[in-house]
């Protein structure tokens, strides 16, 4: 069984925001791949969706990070 992938503009779109929130390429980009595989293709569709999915997905790794 396949993983429902986002397309490459709706993936595109949420690293380029995750990238200019501050995290590295690299780590936005295994983050993103986390959260495609584990959405529904519904939620992985939209753009603003997944980018709070993902965003959920890294906030573990920043606690402890910058107070804003």
């Amino acid at each position: 069984a396949s993983a429902p992938v986002a397309s490459g503009s709706i993936s595109d779109s949420v690293l380029a925001a995750l990238t200019g929130l501050g995290w590295s390429e690299k780590v936005a980009a295994e983050a993103l791949d986390e959260t495609i595989l584990a959405v529904s293709e519904a939620d992985a569709a939209s753009v603003p969706t997944l980018l709070r999915l993902t965003l959920a997905q890294l906030a573990p790794a920043q606690q402890g990070g910058l107070a804003r």
